[in-house]
């Protein structure tokens, strides 16, 4: 069992997987109103709330946003990063500073 970190998602990883990734993990405090990553733009970093809370926010064809997705301390935000170069498919931004 790792070290736990308030991420459900890295508490329920194994020893050896933690190990692996803790030399890439840093604790961040983000503030209200941040936009972490953009529709269409490169993902750079992922993220694991451990309090707070971040919306994957959508964008329509008149430009307005829809919020369709609310993550938490239950998951994580640009974890496609890890597979190969992506784009991010929504808008994330913090709601909740954490």
């Amino acid at each position: 069992m790792p070290e736990a970190t308030r991420n459900q998602l890295l508490d329920a990883l194994g020893t050896s997987d933690f190990a692996l990734l803790k030399p890439h993990l840093a604790v961040v405090r983000l503030s209200q109103k941040p936009v972490l990553q953009e529709a269409g733009a490169p993902i750079t970093h992922a993220y694991f709330p451990t309090s707070g809370m971040i919306s994957l926010v959508a964008t329509l064809d008149n430009s307005e946003g829809i919020e369709i997705a609310a993550i938490g301390r239950e998951g994580a935000v640009g974890v496609k990063l890890g597979f190969q170069p992506q784009l991010s498919f929504a808008r994330a931004v913090v709601q909740l500073p954490g």
